[in-house]
C-alpha cells in the first residue's frame, strides 16, 4: 500500500463536470466517487478496466489557512487505472500544513477507521432533505439535489461565492417549478398576473402561507445572491482574510434548510386543513 497522498479538491471538478459518468457524494468530512452503471455498460469489455473504477473514497483535512485537501483512501487510490492516477497527479499537494484543530477529520477517522457511528452534520444534505419534504407535499422545486453544490474547498471569497451560486440554482428562481406555484396560488384563492416573475410569485406564496412569519423563510433565501461576490468571476488571487468561509457556508446552508423546513410546515398545515379552494 502506498503512503498517504494529499490533493487539491479541484481534482473533483473532472467528475462533477461529467455527471453522466460519475456520482460524487461529498460531505463535510469525506466523500465517495462512484461510476455510473450506464457508463460502464457503454464501454467495451476490453476498455472498461482502463476507463473506469468502481469506487474512490476520500477524507478531508483542514489546512492552517482554512482550506482543505483530499486524502484518498490508499487501497482505493492504488486500485485506480494508471490513466486515472495521472489525472490526479497535477493536483497533488506536497507537505501540506495542517490545522491544529480539525474536528471533522477526527470525525472521519472515528467513522471510517474506527467504525464508530457518527451522527451526520451535513447542511447541504439538510437542504436537499427539506426540498424533498416540500416536493412530497407539492412539487414547488424543480431540483432536490445539485451535484455541483459542494462546500468551499479553498478558504476564500471566490470559492464561497461559487458555492452560493450553486445553492442559488436549487433554491432560487431557476429552481422554482413555476407552474406548480401558480397552481397552488390558484387553489389558495390568490390572484396574480401573467407578467409576475417567478421570484415574485414565490414570495406571494410564502407570505400567503406563513403570514407575518414569512420573513423568517424569505430572509435566508434572499441573502444567497447577496453572498455571491461581484469579483468572483475576475481572474485574481483571493487572499486568506482570516474569515472561515467553509464554516460560514455551512451556517448559511443550515439557515436555508431551516427556512425550507418552516415552509414545509406551513404548506403541510394549509394542505391538511383544507384551507384552500378546490378546482
Amino acid at each position: 500500500m502506498s503512503p498517504a497522498k494529499y490533493f487539491s479538491p479541484d481534482v473533483l471538478r473532472w467528475y462533477t463536470d461529467h455527471p453522466e459518468r460519475w456520482t460524487v457524494e461529498d460531505s463535510t468530512i469525506d466523500g465517495t466517487i462512484l461510476v455510473r452503471d450506464q457508463y460502464v455498460l457503454s464501454l467495451s469489455e476490453e476498455t472498461r478496466d482502463e476507463e473506469t473504477f468502481a469506487r474512490l473514497r476520500y477524507d478531508k483535512r483542514r489546512l492552517r489557512d482554512g482550506g482543505q485537501v483530499l486524502l484518498p483512501w490508499p487501497p482505493d487510490f492504488d486500485a485506480l487505472p494508471h490513466k486515472e492516477r495521472l489525472r490526479w497527479e497535477p493536483h497533488k499537494v506536497d507537505n501540506p500544513e495542517f490545522a491544529e484543530n480539525d474536528p471533522e477529520f477526527e470525525a472521519a477517522v472515528r467513522q471510517n477507521l474506527l467504525a464508530e457511528d457518527i451522527e451526520p452534520d451535513d447542511p447541504i444534505f439538510q437542504v436537499s432533505e427539506a426540498l424533498r419534504r416540500i416536493n412530497r407535499l407539492q412539487p414547488l422545486f424543480r431540483y432536490e439535489e445539485n451535484p455541483y453544490l459542494m462546500y468551499p474547498h479553498l478558504n476564500n471569497e471566490k470559492n464561497y461565492s461559487e458555492s452560493h451560486n450553486e445553492l442559488r440554482k436549487l433554491t432560487g428562481p431557476d429552481g422554482f417549478n413555476v407552474k406548480e406555484i401558480k397552481n397552488l396560488l390558484r387553489r389558495l384563492g390568490v390572484s396574480f398576473t401573467k407578467d409576475d416573475k417567478s421570484w415574485g410569485l414565490f414570495k406571494t406564496l410564502v407570505r400567503t402561507l406563513a403570514g407575518d412569519r414569512a420573513s423568517g423563510i424569505l430572509g435566508p433565501l434572499e441573502s444567497i445572491p447577496r453572498k455571491r461576490s461581484p469579483l468572483a468571476h475576475e481572474i485574481r488571487k483571493f487572499q486568506h482574510t482570516g474569515d472561515d468561509y467553509v464554516d460560514m457556508f455551512k451556517g448559511d446552508c443550515r439557515d436555508v434548510a431551516r427556512a425550507l423546513d418552516a415552509l414545509a410546515d406551513f404548506l403541510e398545515a394549509h394542505l391538511s386543513s383544507g384551507d384552500h379552494e378546490t378546482n
